[in-house]
């Protein structure tokens, strides 16, 4: 299970992990924030790094990554607001 209680922000996974490359992530929070999603492959590299904004309620998010080779990947999710500041994290599998 994907889902995740993280003070005033919820992730959950919408998508089939492992999948082909196409993520759909559901977030849930209770204040407007700006995100930074980034995606690390297996061997620590950077290999995709975007600003998205977040409204309050729930927000989904596209992760295109169809050309991407096969493997383990690090999802990392970077929300700043106001009031807080955090970092959530799940494992994406390309298949």
């Amino acid at each position: 299970d994907w889902s995740s209680d993280v003070c005033s922000s919820d992730l959950s996974e919408n998508f089939r992990n492992p999948g082909s490359g196409s993520f759909q992530i559901a977030i849930q929070s209770d204040v407007a924030s700006d995100a930074v999603v980034r995606v690390f492959a297996s061997n620590g590299q950077l290999v995709l790094s975007e600003n998205r904004e977040l409204l309050k309620g729930r927000n989904e998010l596209r992760l295109e990554m169809l050309s991407f080779a096969k493997g383990i990947y690090q999802l990392q999710m970077l929300l700043s607001s106001p009031t807080e500041h955090k970092a959530l994290n799940r494992k994406l599998i390309i298949n």
